[in-house]
């Protein structure tokens, strides 16, 4: 995992000692993830807005048409 991440966000991984192995800064990595979610979040609602608006619409177009 830490080399896939490595080619995406070089600044998460880093190789332990002399070894072979690497490693991953956790912490860092849950924090952009968090900030991850947040920014979908906000995506989520806008999205949810603008169905709110579009079924106003359609149930109004409906109503006026019946």
């Amino acid at each position: 995992i830490a080399q896939e991440l490595e080619e995406v966000l070089p600044e998460l991984v880093f190789k332990i000692n002399d070894t072979k192995f690497y490693g991953l800064k956790y912490q860092e990595i849950v924090a952009l993830c968090v900030e991850a979610i947040k920014e979908q979040d906000k995506i989520l609602e806008l999205a949810e807005e603008k169905l709110n608006k579009l079924e106003f619409i359609d149930l109004s177009f409906n109503y006026l048409n019946d």
